[in-house]
């Protein structure tokens, strides 16, 4: 278990996403997103036995969205589930280039916890902001990316991710080597 994203349900129970295996998505390990329940934060545990998503290679269901990581989820006003998360693999939902896995994100709908779950065709995230200044950047990664949401607790407010420019050095384009957390407004 690793990248939990947790969310307390209104009756104290919590609800863990999770990536459930190491992202080796070219290897014999593939990538899965789990569930978990307690009855209270410090509590045990109790895994759902199957996986809520598995990567391309394990469900057609899910072709062009690659590894996931990073899964945040919530439960919008009218009961219906999300997970964001960063698709970290070719194919990816940002164009399906290595390029884009570092950037990228997808988003997927379930009516339950428990699925189907569904990804959009349009990701939820990429390369390309609109900074508060008024001028652009594109990044060459973003990750691990959270809401913030409204007073109302459901409606999100802003988007967080942690990310690298471009930078353009001597003509070569490079990444900083630095990662920043960024406010995106939604």
């Amino acid at each position: 278990v690793t990248n939990p994203s947790a969310t307390v349900l209104p009756n104290g129970t919590v609800a863990l996403v999770f990536r459930g295996s190491p992202c080796l998505c070219n290897g014999p390990m593939r990538e899965s997103l789990g569930v978990a329940f307690t009855p209270h934060w410090n509590a045990t545990y109790t895994q759902v036995p199957e996986p809520v998503w598995r990567d391309p290679a394990s469900s057609s269901s899910t072709m062009g969205v690659g590894c996931v990581e990073d899964p945040f989820v919530w439960q919008d006003g009218r009961g219906n589930w999300h997970i964001i998360g960063h698709s970290a693999s070719v194919p990816n939902i940002c164009g399906g280039t290595h390029a884009a896995s570092a950037y990228c994100g997808v988003q997927f709908a379930s009516r339950s916890l428990f699925g189907p779950w569904r990804h959009s065709l349009q990701p939820a995230y990429d390369s390309f902001v609109l900074l508060n200044n008024g001028t652009s950047a594109n990044f060459v990664c973003r990750q691990r990316p959270q809401l913030v949401f409204k007073k109302d607790g459901v409606t999100p407010r802003a988007l967080f991710n942690g990310g690298s420019f471009v930078q353009n050095i001597m003509g070569h384009a490079k990444g900083v080597e630095h990662t920043y957390a960024f406010t995106f407004r939604t």
